[in-house]
């Protein structure tokens, strides 16, 4: 199986792109986010967990456990699904994008650094290509989701920080940037990559 990881901030155009692929697409699936209410049985949190007024340690534990039960759910399905071709959105980068932005001071804690070594580690490993949805400053509502994009600068940090983590701490080799290319380009930049992957495997 070719996997194929989508990263973005809200609203950058992940799940628009992975609904055009999977419909694009033979023998194709897609990994879709985990529920709030599964990350929060796995961080074994209260439903009425609210990060807006909930405690900072409370509000780590959350963003922690759901990249580690992000990279569960990944690896499992890497190793088990008999699909072509692995759609994953909000992939792994986008939640560790989460974790720098929110909780800098953080990052000296050695197990914390060891969850984000172990993550990168899959995303060297396991992704045959990244692809990276910037940030740009319009509304798009093709994923039926009622979105608030009145916070562009939080978003514009937290895009800088995804492409800190990818374009610093990755294989350039293996991204390809969406940029604010129209959705009929990037269906079809994604599809050329992906045939030559399909080329690389036949050589």
């Amino acid at each position: 199986m070719k996997t194929i990881a989508l990263v973005g901030v809200s609203g950058s155009g992940k799940t628009t792109l992975c609904n055009a692929l999977l419909n694009d697409m033979k023998n194709c699936y897609v990994l879709e986010e985990s529920t709030r209410g599964d990350i929060l049985k796995y961080c074994e949190l209260p439903f009425s967990f609210n990060p807006k007024f909930d405690s900072t340690s409370k509000i780590l534990k959350y963003d922690l456990g759901r990249c580690e039960y992000q990279l569960l759910t990944e690896q499992k399905f890497i190793q088990t699904s008999d699909v072509d071709i692995g759609l994953i959105d909000k992939a792994i980068p986008t939640l560790l994008m989460y974790v720098l932005t929110m909780h800098p001071r953080n990052l000296e804690n050695d197990s914390i650094n060891e969850l984000v070594s172990e993550m990168l580690d899959h995303c060297r490993q396991m992704y045959d290509l990244i692809v990276y949805c910037p940030y740009v400053q319009f509304n798009t509502k093709s994923d039926g989701l009622d979105r608030n994009f009145t916070n562009h600068y939080l978003l514009e940090i937290q895009d800088a920080a995804l492409r800190r983590i990818l374009f610093n701490w990755l294989d350039k080799d293996l991204i390809v940037n969406m940029h604010d290319y129209s959705r009929r380009m990037r269906l079809n930049m994604v599809r050329a990559r992906i045939d030559m992957l399909d080329s690389k495997q036949v050589i």
